[in-house]
């Protein structure tokens, strides 16, 4: 055989091992998955938003859904970020649990079961895999739970009645006051009439109660779902190269006979 013709051979050949390294490198990126999240409950509805009805108890959780300003994270940033990380909470500010929802379900964190510790840090929260097998970007999230203020009371300095000196009378007729009239607060979707109160002037004064609106908050059961797989462009990409490689060895084997 010409010497040529074995280092065309040798030459066609050496692609062959190449086109299979690439072959297995993609199908082992293909294939690649990753686990669900330990810590964390896979919610029993579609979805579930803080701005739902009673959207914590449909989450299984205590409490209010939290406003953000009482806690501190990092990351959850909607449609961009993977991970969420709750590195603090605010003065008597308590979680229930944290939502987290991407792709087509959402994780339920409670702190202090499944391994999540009692107090914060939680770090790397995250939704439930896609049917690709990946973890899809956070679409919302958010907290469960109930802040509480704290109160403060003063007692009153007691007075000791044995060095109490009695009241002195007058005989001068008290005037007739008017007692003020309470106002009661009102409830949400009413309004409060304006009570007047007599002051001991004679001036009457009209104060009114601004009515509080309570704005129901829409269920939003169906949001878009992220993330999708691609594993089956990655193999065929992969079968593609190698079948280029075999037919460039049959063109040189057949051009060098």
């Amino acid at each position: 055989m010409p010497v040529a013709r074995k280092s065309s051979i040798r030459a066609a050949l050496a692609v062959v091992p190449m086109a299979l390294a690439v072959t297995l490198g993609t199908a082992g990126v293909a294939h690649a998955t990753y686990d669900e999240d330990p810590r964390a409950t896979i919610g029993s509805e579609k979805n579930v938003d803080a701005g739902q009805k009673e959207a914590c108890e449909r989450a299984g959780l205590a409490g209010e859904p939290l406003n953000e300003d009482d806690l501190d994270f990092t990351g959850g940033q909607e449609n961009v970020d993977q991970y969420l990380t709750i590195t603090g909470v605010g003065e008597g500010v308590t979680v229930s649990g944290i939502v987290v929802k991407g792709g087509p379900a959402y994780n339920v964190y409670v702190p202090g079961e499944n391994g999540l510790s009692d107090v914060p840090p939680w770090t790397e929260l995250r939704s439930p895999l896609n049917p690709g097998g990946e973890i899809p970007a956070i679409s919302h999230w958010f907290a469960c739970g109930t802040v509480t203020v704290p109160s403060t009371s003063s007692t009153a300095p007691t007075t000791d009645s044995s060095t109490t000196a009695p009241p002195e009378t007058s005989s001068t007729e008290p005037t007739e006051s008017t007692e003020p009239t309470e106002s009661k607060p009102s409830t949400p979707g009413q309004s409060t009439a304006p009570s007047s109160v007599s002051t001991p002037g004679g001036t009457d004064t009209t104060t009114t109660s601004a009515p509080m609106v309570v704005e129901n908050a829409s269920d939003n059961d169906d949001l878009a779902s992220t993330g999708f797989g691609s594993s089956w462009l990655l193999w065929v990409g992969a079968l593609l190269v190698l079948g280029g490689a075999a037919v460039l060895v049959l063109l040189r084997i057949r051009r060098n006979a």
